[in-house]
């Protein structure tokens, strides 16, 4: 077959133009998804680690680091319509995918110890008529230990794709079962998107999740449908095939944000 010098002009111009369009696209724009779809992640959380510092690998998909905050006690905060008395430690958590995009989630996690009961001191009043002395009303407070058995995370999420797109996350479940047991309980969402997280569950309603997992898990939903779920433990995570990159290292590093 021969090729006329306008034919060859005309394939070397397509060539061209073929080559631009696919250097010039995105490597890890936030709507496309892999190319070869890693359904799911390993998560190696360290064995020890330094002044509440420490490193996480996730199964060659990424790498993180962690830091947990000095822990305070004696916290009240308004809970269910009561004040409870909560530890309170700040937490951070950096991590940077395959792509080398950074995402990084910072907060405040609650937890409870236990409450305050203000009450009446009626001692000091009876001590006072019988000395004629004006009433005095004396408040004090009784500690009553931990029924309530709760946790509370608030955090802010970003990342170098797009700095000024912040995501809000929120969790609230028992820390002794990991129930969360309102739909907005805990969520992720950045005003425009919302992902619920529900759990945890036994077989979470996945099409790429393995059957006669010894863990339970919390499943990530947006849209009604489950895009990813993650160990309650914190040490795998899976992922729909049509989950998008951007979107598993999203809910990867919020992973790592409940379980600090």
């Amino acid at each position: 077959m021969s090729f006329t010098p306008a034919k060859n002009v005309l394939i070397a111009l397509s060539c061209g133009l073929n080559f631009l369009v696919h250097s010039q696209t995105p490597s890890h724009a936030q709507d496309s998804p892999l190319p070869s779809p890693i359904d799911s992640v390993a998560i190696r959380w360290p064995k020890a680690e330094w002044f509440g510092k420490g490193r996480i690998a996730l199964d060659g998909y990424a790498t993180a680091r962690y830091k947990g905050g000095i822990t305070s006690s004696s916290n009240k905060v308004m809970v269910n319509g009561r004040n409870e008395l909560m530890q309170k430690m700040r937490f951070r958590v950096e991590l940077q995918d395959s792509a080398t995009v950074k995402f990084k989630i910072q907060g405040t996690k609650y937890w409870t110890s236990g409450y305050w009961e203000e009450d009446l001191d009626g001692g000091l009043q009876i001590v006072g008529e019988a000395l004629k002395i004006p009433e005095v009303f004396l408040t004090s407070e009784t500690y009553v230990s931990d029924d309530v058995n709760i946790e509370l995370k608030d955090a802010e999420l970003s990342h170098s794709l797009q700095p000024e797109d912040i995501w809000k996350f929120h969790l609230k479940r028992n820390p002794s079962t990991g129930a969360i047991r309102e739909e907005l309980d805990a969520y992720l969402s950045n005003g425009s998107r919302i992902i619920v997280i529900r759990g945890p569950v036994k077989s979470p309603n996945l099409a790429s999740f393995p059957a006669n997992r010894e863990e339970t898990f919390y499943e990530f939903i947006e849209d009604n449908q489950v895009i990813g779920c993650a160990g309650r433990r914190g040490s795998v995570a899976f992922f729909s095939p049509h989950t998008p990159t951007f979107t598993r290292s999203l809910l990867l590093t919020v992973l790592l944000g409940m379980s600090m």
